[in-house]
């Protein structure tokens, strides 16, 4: 086929297409060097190169050298140069990128994804989302200690230049408060975190990180309903001891952000709080800053 085939339900071309397809539910080709349009379906069931647009789905079968966009789906089953939906995208490999407000998924990707969840086996660019799920990517456990919390979980996914954090810490503390008779018991604070981070090389067996992370601080009770919001930067060192193990250290910038009543420490008081380098207190919150340090075991 040689032109343009425009129709209300279908276009066919069984072998190859040179041209434009338009159509109001589907474009159906072997291979072609085309442009697709559609209100529904486009289908390529070999090599395909060019523009494939829908309102709906994009499916190419073999090896997809185009631009796919699409109003809901694209779906590759070979290379694909670049998919563009609101909803997800599908592909073996994705040359260029793929950019979705939902889901991407692809076997091997070289250049970006963006998206809320990102899935892939290897990435060589970065994925951007909220959880990126890299096989072979930077994927790592950590067990850690800082001057807040004494034990600390968590588990970063992604890959060196953006990944996620998903943080879980606890600390122990002796309480003799009028409200148990002065006898001291211990109570549990604990907090529940998600953060970014990104890692680069500083020598063959040392990198370092940069990570912003959020905590929700939940102090000597299940669950604290005021804000008591803490917000960290991490500077960290790693040194590689293993394969599969390193150490790490380095310094945290903190900002405990509460309108929690302490009735013992005041508005917004708190007991993770070590000597501060900025403390404000206004109407309905207490504002804290200091320095602290974290160190642990990487896996």
């Amino acid at each position: 086929m040689f032109g343009t085939q425009a129709a209300g339900l279908f276009n066919v071309a069984r072998d190859s297409l040179i041209g434009i397809q338009g159509s109001g539910l589907f474009n159906i080709l072997g291979q072609g060097y085309a442009v697709q349009g559609a209100g529904l379906f486009n289908v390529a069931n070999h090599d395909f190169a060019g523009i494939q647009a829908a309102g709906l789905f994009n499916v190419a079968g073999r090896d997809s050298r185009a631009v796919q966009l699409a109003g809901l789906f694209n779906v590759s089953g070979g290379k694909s140069r670049l998919q563009v939906s609101p909803l997800f995208n599908v592909a073996k490999d994705a040359e260029n990128g793929q950019v979705s407000a939902i889901i991407n998924v692809a076997r091997r990707v070289n250049g970006v994804q963006i998206g809320l969840i990102n899935v892939a086996d290897t990435v060589k660019g970065v994925t951007i989302g909220l959880l990126n799920l890299v096989r072979q990517g930077y994927n790592r456990v950590e067990i850690s200690a800082s001057e807040s919390f004494y034990g600390n979980l968590a588990f970063k996914i992604g890959v060196k230049p953006f990944y996620n954090i998903f943080y879980l810490g606890a600390r122990i503390s002796e309480s003799n408060s009028p409200s148990n008779n002065g006898e001291n018991i211990k109570e549990l604070s604990w907090g529940l975190g998600y953060g970014i981070g990104t890692a680069f090389n500083l020598g063959k067996r040392t990198l370092s990180n940069l990570e912003l992370i959020s905590i929700k601080i939940n102090e000597r009770e299940g669950w604290t309903k005021p804000l008591h919001q803490l917000h960290q930067f991490r500077w960290l060192f790693d040194w590689r001891l293993g394969r599969r193990m390193s150490i790490y250290m380095g310094p945290t910038a903190n900002l405990l952000v509460s309108s929690r009543k302490d009735p013992e420490l005041g508005t917004g008081g708190s007991e993770l709080v070590p000597k501060t380098l900025y403390d404000k207190v206004d109407a309905n919150k207490r504002s804290q800053g200091w320095i602290g340090f974290n160190a642990g075991i990487r896996l």
